[in-house]
């Protein structure tokens, strides 16, 4: 499994972490969950960073390290962080 995230570093409209097993696959969820957009690319980064960004993400912090290992356990591509402004 692969992590992918998407800001406006690489032109997405929101942000988003995303746990896929290609780009085109996390591409293909964002699009579909999030929204379209042309000309942008997702970066891939590490575990540790996506565990990093995920806590940095959690409201509760006693949950943190078992919510990301969850999500991880969850089949790909899934959603692990999304911009707040779509909530």
């Amino acid at each position: 499994m692969n992590f992918y995230e998407f800001s406006d570093k690489n032109n997405a409209p929101y942000y988003a972490l995303i746990a896929a097993n290609s780009s085109a696959e996390a591409k293909e969820l964002y699009e579909h969950a999030v929204c379209e957009f042309e000309g942008a690319r997702p970066e891939k980064i590490t575990e540790k960073d996506a565990r990093t960004k995920f806590e940095e993400g959690c409201t509760e912090i006693e949950a943190m390290g078992a919510e990301f290992e969850a999500a991880l356990k969850r089949r790909p591509p899934t959603i692990l962080l999304i911009d707040g402004d779509l909530i």
